[in-house]
């Protein structure tokens, strides 16, 4: 999980449906596409990006409170599967987009040395306060398909770590050539960068691979997401 930055001023159309006595459309036009541009139409949660279906997402569940239903702070970009893993769980969790909030330094994300999607990634709560552990205990799950897992579930937890294995692996690659100087290394490095920013897809996960390497933190540490 990384940090996003919402646009203040909500979408029109927000003020117009919940003006309208039984209207339930916080997700109208204007908001879908400001929410996808918030968050470079990545899922705040597990950072899949591009992903097939989309949700607009109540950060806190709303409940039938119409306040919270069609308050923008509140309309946030996920996926369906981790919509669903999450499931209107009233759980304080870390708001990514609150920028005093530093969550990419809040939870370490590893996978295992053999990068096989097999294997349950590690959600490291680096900071022991209710608010980050209840975040990384909802990412594991998310991550690992774990605690009564339907088969569902199980499936789509294993090709989210699919898609994440695939990523760092072209990443790992970028990082071997830069550092075998076979091409050109200012190329590389500005590809290396490239992975890094918030709109790539899990940049958590490439920021915590960088960190975890010294000679890679010290060349890069300057482009790392804070």
């Amino acid at each position: 999980m990384i940090n996003f930055v919402k646009t203040e001023e909500a979408p029109a159309c927000l003020a117009i449906e919940k003006a309208k006595p039984k209207s339930e459309n916080y997700r109208c036009r204007d908001v879908v596409k400001q929410v996808s541009d918030d968050f470079f139409d990545k899922c705040y949660l597990c950072e899949d990006k591009h992903v097939k279906d989309i949700n607009v997402e109540h950060f806190e569940p709303h409940k039938g409170d119409r306040d919270k239903m069609f308050d923008w702070k509140n309309l946030f970009f996920a996926c369906s599967y981790c919509n669903n893993i999450k499931l209107g769980d009233e759980t304080p969790l870390l708001n990514c987009t609150d920028v005093s909030l530093r969550v990419v330094n809040s939870i370490k994300l590893e996978i295992d040395g053999s990068r096989l999607p097999e294997r349950h990634f590690s959600v490291i709560s680096l900071v022991h306060d209710e608010v980050t552990m209840n975040t990384a205990s909802l990412l594991y799950k998310i991550y690992n398909g774990r605690e009564n897992p339907t088969a569902l579930k199980e499936r789509g937890a294993l090709n989210l770590r699919k898609r994440i294995v695939g990523h760092l692996s072209e990443f790992n690659d970028l990082i071997e050539e830069y550092r075998l100087g076979v091409l050109s290394k200012e190329r590389m490095k500005k590809k290396i960068i490239n992975e890094l920013r918030i709109d790539s897809a899990f940049t958590a996960f490439k920021v915590w691979l960088v960190r975890d390497e010294a000679e890679l933190f010290q060349e890069f540490a300057e482009y790392l997401p804070q």
